[in-house]
Parts: structure tokens; C-alpha cells; sequence
């Protein structure tokens, strides 16, 4: 990959088309494979989905207060496992992962690499092979107070950004910033031992996505997801590319 194309997949956000895959899928070293994921989905493909999980998986959804949350979270782990099962050719119950003390996920045959996120209806699975991965997504019109969030958590260049922008577009820098934030943290497998203003990420709506941190060895690339969401990715060191993938039902196993 030359240096430009390089210096754009670093700092600018990519323009994706997330399009139906239509060949097997199979590991490809340096880059990273994103799925988009429905996740209301009928009663009959949710049940199927269900009956992959383990006990505890099981476990997590019921202490989820109401119904809705608790089938986005059954559709989103099933679909994972089955795109991760499809990785390994195995079957998506068959799978079984390790925890770190932070709680991040790995599968016990080590590869690949990969992260989920889920905010309402949408969720996004990252996979890469030989280097670690962190993805979020989040819905923009979340009834949130924005101005005292950035204010407690961020870091102080964050929080002057973030109040120079118009009123109008601090809703989405705000997600902006929570997702690659989150992406971050989620790809180091550090969890809550990670201060949020540790670090910084740039906000603003339309201009390049950039991380500064402690550790230079990891990349920040936004995501588009579709019309009210924001999302972010982060990758342990540089990759060729992003490939961004519908997941259909006729795939799950």
C-alpha cells in the first residue's frame, strides 16, 4: 500500500458500501472485514439464533429488563457466532470463547480477531486476522445530555472542540467521539481500567478521524453505518483496507 493511500485509510473516513457477500468467507491477512447487522429480526430466525448460545450467553439475556433489548442482544450474539463459525468452518454452537479480567471476548482457537457493538436496532461485527480489533456504533438521537458528558469525561482539547461547534452538530460529534473513544478501548481489551481522557479523538462532523494517544500502534477509521448512527473503528497497526458486508439469514448455519 503507498504512503498516500496510506496517510487517507489513516485520517479520513472511508466511504463504504455495505453490500450483500456473496462468496465464502474466508480469512484475508491485513485487512478487516465489518458486518452490518440487523438485529429486529422474526420470531423464527431469532429462535434459531437462540438455540446456538450457550447457558450463560442465555443467562445474560434474560437480565435484560425489557423484551426488545433482550432479542437485539440474542440476534446479536447469534449472528456472530455464525459468522465466526463460518471463519472456521464449524458450527456456530460449537464455538467457545475466553475472557480477559476486562471482559473482552476472544475464541478459543485464537483467530480471528474480532469485537461487537449493538446500539437499537443496528450492530456491527469486526474481524481481522493477527491483529486486534475494536468497533462501536451508536444512535444519534439518544435523549442525552451531551454538554455535561463531555464535560466530566473527555479530555479538556476534547471538551473546547466540542463546545466551539454549532449546537446543530453536537449530537453527532458527541457519537463521533463516543464511538472512536469506545473503539479504542475496546480494541486494547482494557475496559473501565482505561480513562476516557487519556487520550483524545477528533469530534467535528466531516473532518478526518484521528486518534492521539499514548500507544501509537493502533489506527482509527470511521464508519458510516447508515442514516442515524455513528460508528468507529480501531486496528492494531496499519491494513490494507476495510471490506463492509450485509449479513443475511441465509448465512447463519
Amino acid at each position: 500500500m503507498d504512503k498516500e493511500v496510506a496517510e487517507y485509510n489513516t485520517f479520513m473516513e472511508l466511504p463504504h458500501c455495505w453490500s450483500p457477500l456473496r462468496a465464502a468467507i474466508a480469512a484475508e491477512p491485513g485487512w478487516v472485514h465489518v458486518f452490518r447487522l440487523a438485529l429486529d429480526l422474526p420470531a423464527e430466525r431469532l429462535g434459531r439464533l437462540a438455540a446456538t448460545l450457550t447457558e450463560d450467553e442465555r443467562a445474560r439475556a434474560a437480565r435484560y429488563m425489557r423484551e426488545i433489548d433482550r432479542q437485539r442482544f440474542i440476534a446479536a450474539r447469534g449472528q456472530m457466532r455464525a459468522i465466526l463459525a463460518a471463519y472456521l468452518g464449524a458450527q456456530p454452537g460449537e464455538l467457545r470463547f475466553h475472557y480477559n479480567p476486562q471482559g473482552k471476548p476472544a475464541l478459543a482457537e485464537g483467530e480471528p480477531r474480532f469485537n461487537l457493538s449493538h446500539s437499537d436496532r443496528m450492530g456491527l461485527l469486526a474481524v481481522a486476522f493477527g491483529q486486534e480489533v475494536g468497533v462501536d456504533v451508536e444512535r444519534l438521537d439518544r435523549n442525552v445530555d451531551y454538554a455535561n458528558i463531555i464535560r466530566r469525561f473527555f479530555a479538556p482539547g476534547e471538551v473546547a472542540e466540542f463546545l466551539s461547534l454549532p449546537g446543530e452538530d453536537q449530537p453527532r460529534a458527541f457519537c463521533n467521539g463516543w464511538t472512536r473513544k469506545e473503539a479504542y478501548i475496546k480494541a486494547r481489551g482494557m475496559g473501565m481500567a482505561f480513562r476516557l481522557d487519556d487520550f483524545e479523538v477528533s469530534l467535528a462532523p466531516g473532518k478526518p478521524a484521528r486518534l492521539s494517544a499514548p500507544d501509537p500502534g493502533w489506527t482509527l477509521y470511521a464508519l458510516d453505518p447508515g442514516e442515524g448512527f455513528a460508528a468507529a473503528l480501531v486496528v492494531e497497526g496499519q491494513i490494507k483496507g476495510i471490506r463492509c458486508w450485509e449479513w443475511d439469514q441465509e448465512r447463519d448455519g
